[in-house]
């Protein structure tokens, strides 16, 4: 369960921290990574700007793991129990502490350049998952020994897909899985990555297990939800959006991995009739799928409305339309 600020605030760096602090530090961050990056200098080194980013964006960032895992296959979900978790880039844990909930964890190695950091995930992790061995450093040499996942949170976007591939290389991980920005400009960075991946013998287990080129432009993922009051106040107070999230999520394994199911892409319209979405079908390919409404019932039109980039489905055509379109059953 994802912990409340009323829940994380005694374990802040600063757990003295004004909400009026907070609310120009969460400003102040939110401008930096949106607009001047580059001039936000060693914000993870400031105990205030570490305690007011674990708040507003660890518990908003968390749901975001939770839908990507929710998307893969029964059977890789379960291999990935009892991995060592290496949160590269860990930032205060937030990965860390979502992947400790949903998957049964042997260990976490938490690595960041950013000792402020460290210090803040180390006490977040010993708060709320005592009964986990978790390491804590600056630089890794070496993986736990054992099944291992290394992560990446944010962090290719920060280091580079260049440098990020030296980090797989040197610790040779079974499962490689990152959550990074949802913009076109990353996506080209994720290709790379992919194409080193699909080089290196590995399987993709999402978003698409096809090995083939890519023949998307924009592949991303977005998650749709609200959070609980006390957190939605601080983020209007903020000026900030967290109720859509847009991402870049993939997970890569060792093992072969099969999935003969569809990803939905692209929302194209929803007619009286019909719904039309382009998705990614084995191949890759993409397709434009239409489904009938008149085979839903009202409950399930109401689901097909919630329908969000990234979520996969099985899929059966019951018809090829003139103008290319699949209808399905």
């Amino acid at each position: 369960m994802i912990p409340s600020l009323s829940e994380l605030r005694p374990y802040l760096l600063n757990p003295e921290l004004s909400e009026a602090d907070c609310i120009k530090a969460i400003r102040s961050l939110s401008a930096g990574f949106t607009v001047s990056r580059d001039k936000m200098g060693k914000y993870g080194d400031d105990a205030d700007l570490v305690s007011a980013y674990t708040l507003l964006y660890l518990p908003t960032n968390w749901p975001k793991l939770s839908y990507i895992l929710d998307q893969l296959k029964p059977a890789v979900r379960a291999d990935l129990e009892n991995a060592n978790f290496i949160d590269f880039g860990c930032g205060p844990g937030t990965y860390s502490l979502a992947w400790s909930e949903s998957i049964k964890t042997k260990s976490i190695t938490l690595v960041d350049y950013s000792k402020s950091m460290l210090k803040q995930a180390e006490k977040l992790l010993t708060q709320f998952r005592p009964d986990i061995d978790v390491n804590a450093q600056t630089v890794i040499s070496q993986a736990p020994e054992g099944k291992t996942v290394l992560f990446f949170g944010h962090s290719i976007n920060e280091i580079g897909v260049k440098e990020s591939l030296k980090v797989v290389n040197r610790l040779d991980p079974d499962y490689v899985f990152f959550i990074e920005p949802g913009t076109s400009e990353f996506f080209q960075s994720a290709k790379e990555f992919r194409k080193s991946m699909i080089e290196k013998g590995m399987s993709i287990a999402y978003p698409c297990p096809s090995l083939g080129a890519c023949p998307n432009d924009w592949c991303h993922q977005v998650w749709r939800g609200t959070h609980d009051p006390e957190l939605e106040r601080l983020c209007q107070l903020g000026h900030i959006d967290r109720r859509t999230q847009a991402m870049t999520a993939h997970l890569y394994s060792k093992k072969e991995v099969s999935d003969s199911r569809a990803t939905f892409v692209r929302f194209l319209t929803e007619t009286k009739f019909s719904f039309e979405w382009e998705s990614c079908t084995p191949g890759p390919e993409l397709k434009k799928l239409q489904w009938q409404k008149k085979k839903f019932s009202k409950a399930e039109v109401k689901q097909m409305q919630k329908k969000s980039v990234g979520e996969k489905f099985e899929f059966e055509v019951e018809k090829e339309l003139p103008d290319g379109i699949l209808r399905l059953k």
